[in-house]
């Protein structure tokens, strides 16, 4: 593998863990701040699903703007959007202001993860390791998980978000300055265009395709209210600090890193995809239930019980990733963008169920009706063949 690979390579990882630093440091307490420029609580999820939207609808069109302006300007270009949006959200106490900010920051990441897997990918078409390339980039995004909201809490103590906002927005003067040094001479393909034609193609004769992509979809629902009505819940309703909160989730952010590595070894030599993705989904359904319905429990009962709801959400992501690409090839265009496209809709339908919810419930219902939704991913799990 020649050096200039190498260098890129690890530039790319390098980038990935302080996007994703960068956009954990602010997406959990998003909810809180919008609630304080004056969104109503069950106008959040709106809010969240038209950010969504807006992603799902640009990463589908993502390969046209690649070939236009090349994938480093392209990344280059929305790194320097990400810190304007950042810096523009804080000082204004209009709440349209905040929103668009907002949407801008949603959409921004979604497409420079787009940009950084393109990246990724053309890399290790000459790498006979690329599934430890892969664990090393998913890895690097999970520890950025893991920490940036214990730092996020510590920022917010006063309830004042500028500081937060400009943390992260200066994150963006080190990424310009790895992909310069790294990535300006990278060499770009030809990036293939999503068939809608194609798609539908897919869901209509791979049933094991859409099963798979089902369960991706029950994943991001549940991701999509996590993200939206947990800190809510937490802060407004149950009185934890933001500094506990931001604790709370460093702590069960963990689950990811304990759990992927391993259940990704079982599902390769011993149990298989179908069994992890059971046993997941039973985790994450009884575990989002508990949160509708512990109340008050306190903080290790909180941590614990969000630490369980990840383990879920872990077994779920590694067993229906592992089993979507051995069905595919990373090539398959149509299938990856459907993928992909399946994650945002998630996001897009969880926040509008919670919303829905809110209009004839307490916050807490949504945890409850969520939880149930998740077994919902059983009777498709259980149609799976096993695959080594």
């Amino acid at each position: 593998m020649s050096t200039r690979i190498v260098r890129e390579e690890r530039a790319v990882n390098a980038l990935n863990f302080f996007s994703n630093l960068q956009y954990a440091l602010i997406v959990y307490f998003i909810p809180v701040f919008l609630v304080s420029r004056g969104v109503g609580e069950n106008s959040i999820g709106l809010v969240f699903s038209a950010a969504s939207l807006v992603s799902m609808i640009l990463l589908l069109v993502g390969p046209g703007i690649l070939r236009l302006v090349g994938n480093y300007h392209f990344f280059t270009t929305l790194t320097a959007l990400m810190a304007v949006a950042l810096l523009a959200i804080g000082p204004f106490q209009n709440p349209a202001i905040a929103i668009t900010c907002f949407i801008a920051i949603t959409v921004a990441w979604a497409l420079t993860m787009l940009s950084l897997d393109e990246f990724l990918q053309i890399e290790t078409r000459e790498n006979t390791n690329t599934g430890f390339v892969r664990a090393v980039f998913i890895t690097m995004a999970n520890i950025a998980f893991v920490i940036a909201p214990i730092f996020a809490g510590h920022l917010t103590e006063n309830e004042d978000f500028t500081s937060l906002f400009i943390v992260a927005a200066l994150i963006s003067a080190p990424m310009l300055l790895i992909s310069g040094m790294g990535l300006a001479h990278f060499k770009d393909v030809r990036y293939r265009s999503f068939s809608i034609v194609g798609m539908w193609k897919i869901l209509r004769e791979r049933a094991i395709i859409r099963s798979a992509l089902f369960q991706k979809f029950l994943l991001y629902v549940f991701y999509g209210i996590i993200e939206v009505y947990v800190i809510v819940y937490l802060h407004d309703h149950l009185g934890f600090s933001l500094p506990d909160i931001g604790a709370m989730l460093s702590l069960a952010l963990i689950a990811f890193i304990l759990v992927e590595i391993p259940a990704g070894y079982l599902a390769d030599t011993r149990i298989g995809e179908r069994d992890i993705l059971i046993c997941g989904f039973i985790v994450l359904g009884v575990t989002t239930i508990g949160m509708g319905l512990i109340g008050h429990a306190g903080f290790a009962a909180w941590t614990a019980l969000m630490f369980m709801t990840r383990v879920g959400a872990a077994l779920v992501e590694i067993g229906g990733e592992s089993y979507f690409f051995k069905q595919v090839r990373a090539q398959d265009s149509d299938e990856v963008g459907l993928y992909r496209a399946v994650a945002q809709l998630g996001l897009i339908v969880g926040p509008l169920i919670g919303s829905l919810v809110l209009l004839v419930a307490h916050i807490e219902i949504i945890f409850v009706v969520i939880g149930m939704i998740m077994f919902a991913g059983l009777p498709s799990t259980l149609k799976l063949f096993k695959v080594r």
